[in-house]
């Protein structure tokens, strides 16, 4: 599986953020099941997912006190990478591209 995704730094609060699919993030059930699904891959994390709507608007999903900062970087400038899940002793890591 392939994604997009950053690991930020902003104001000594370290958090990985996601970009997913907005009916993702429609729903608080679906978008908690994500979540647990990436917490493997950035151990340790708070994960922020975020999708666009098409005006182009970021929505959010994630820990309460993460989102008040991850809110304030604008999309355009997380430096999103590509990764891929890959599995070694059935276990998921992500690997940058």
């Amino acid at each position: 599986m392939k994604f997009q995704a950053a690991v930020v730094n902003v104001h000594d609060i370290t958090y990985a953020i996601v970009s997913v699919k907005e009916y993702v993030i429609d729903s608080k059930f679906t978008a908690s099941r994500v979540i647990k699904v990436f917490e493997p891959l950035f151990p340790g994390l708070p994960i922020i997912l975020v999708s666009i709507n098409f005006h182009g608007l970021p929505a959010y999903f994630g820990n309460e006190d993460v989102l008040k900062v991850a809110m304030n970087v604008p999309v355009q400038d997380i430096p999103w990478q590509e990764y891929t899940v890959e599995y070694q002793d059935n276990q998921p890591f992500a690997t940058q591209e």
